[in-house]
């Protein structure tokens, strides 16, 4: 039995006109041990590679043979056990000699059981996080949206390494992958721009993953808050959806093809040339959904940690000292009026130029919002960049020796990197 407030996180469910209590307990390993929910009593068993092996809900339990981190076969209490045949994705399921097949959308989501003559058994079909429309508790299937395991009890997705509740989008534990080593530059750090300054001594750049920033803001959040364009199997690293839908779309083209090439070279379909033609589209799709997909989550202009590449590891004490600095970084003009542009919304003083490279940059201290007035800055420095007279548009941020704080917010990020403004923190 559970207790009724174990020593873990206390958390409210809403269900219809009744407000209950969820209690959890978690190991050493922040793995999910119990729970209980709507007063039923659930408990999990793992194995040393941090896979589930076993579920206990009441009095029933669920064992699971494994293959990796996958579910090959489930025996619930007595009954017969239940096997899964896997491919690239679920194929089948096998139960008391009676097979059924799983088909899949382009993201991964089963959306028909069918039997062994081709007619649909059961049809489903979700909204983007994975709430399911029309769902029947008595379904016994639990392979569902991104084909991924759904405990029916507590309508949660088990996803390896945390647990998944798409009513909310929002996992039930915080992603212990992301920490201050990963979370700016991610797990392989870019070095970028090196140069040797004035001693002789090398600097450089750290160029900042998007992705990983983006994740490890907010470490219950599913997707990045974007569950069309990514999948997260393993609820510790998102993958870009594109890749998967690139690949599946490959191995069907590719399997076609097999099929073609040889009944036209050998008179029959030959498996063989079948499976090769499979294999071969899954990798050029696949490669194909990566280019779109870093395409996606390029957003046009770099994000830049400074030369030492410690956020914040150059404090200056006043913004002056911050702007003189950006001047000898970037081997600027010192002379107040060849700073000063012309634009159609008024004139623009920049705190740096490059005459010889085409370079203005900004130099902001202390923490920054998007205010009207740096919104115009914005816009007179897109002006410049688009209308050539400039080639390139920095702005640098500093932390505030009196307040600690400095970058800019989301937003003021989010439209600086759209309009290819490139961002530096120091």
């Amino acid at each position: 039995m559970v207790a009724p407030f174990p020593h873990g996180r206390i958390r409210f469910h809403g269900v219809p006109e009744i407000a209950s209590i969820a209690s959890y307990s978690y190991n050493r390993f922040n793995q999910l041990t119990a729970q209980t929910v709507n007063g039923q009593n659930c408990a999990y068993a793992y194995n040393a590679d941090g896979i589930r092996t076993a579920k206990a809900v009441g009095s029933t339990v669920t064992s699971y043979y494994l293959d990796g981190g996958n579910v090959v076969g489930e025996k619930v209490g007595t009954s017969t056990t239940t096997t899964y045949l896997r491919g690239l994705n679920l194929i089948s399921k096998t139960k008391n000699s009676t097979t059924q097949y799983y088909l899949h959308n382009a993201h991964g989501d089963v959306v028909n059981l069918t039997n062994t003559s081709g007619n649909s058994t059961k049809a489903y079909s979700y909204d983007a996080f994975g709430n399911e429309k029309n769902q029947v508790a008595s379904d016994a299937n639990p392979f569902r949206y991104c084909g991924e395991y759904l405990d029916n009890e507590t309508n949660e997705y088990y996803l390896r390494a945390r647990y998944y509740d798409p009513a909310v989008g929002r996992f039930s534990q915080a992603d212990t992958h992301w920490n201050p080593s990963n979370m700016i530059y991610g797990d392989n750090p870019q070095q970028i721009g090196e140069y040797k300054d004035a001693l002789g001594l090398s600097r450089y750049a750290y160029a900042p993953q998007v992705a990983a920033i983006t994740q490890a803001g907010n470490l219950y959040v599913y997707c990045i808050e974007n569950p069309i364009v990514y999948i997260d199997s393993q609820a510790e690293s998102i993958i870009i959806a594109c890749i998967l839908i690139g690949a599946a779309t490959g191995a069907i083209i590719g399997g076609f093809a097999g099929a073609h090439v040889s009944k036209y070279k050998l008179g029959y379909v030959d498996g063989k040339w079948v499976l090769v033609g499979v294999a071969a589209g899954g990798l050029i799709g696949g490669l194909a959904g990566w280019g779109v997909g870093e395409a996606i989550a390029a957003i046009g202009a770099t994000a830049t940690i400074g030369s030492s590449g410690t956020l914040g590891s150059i404090i200056y004490e006043t913004w002056q000292q911050a702007e003189e600095s950006l001047r000898e970084l970037i081997g600027s003009v010192t002379t107040y009026a060849d700073r000063i542009f012309d634009t159609h919304l008024g004139r623009r003083i920049v705190d740096a130029y490059n005459v010889d490279e085409g370079i203005i940059a900004e130099a902001k201290y202390g923490y920054k919002s998007l205010t009207p007035f740096i919104q115009q800055q914005i816009d007179k420095d897109v002006y410049l960049l688009e209308s050539g007279i400039v080639t390139e548009v920095q702005w640098h941020f500093y932390l505030s020796s009196q307040t600690g704080a400095g970058g800019p917010s989301a937003p003021l990020l989010e439209e600086l990197l759209l309009h290819g403004i490139n961002v530096i923190f120091h």
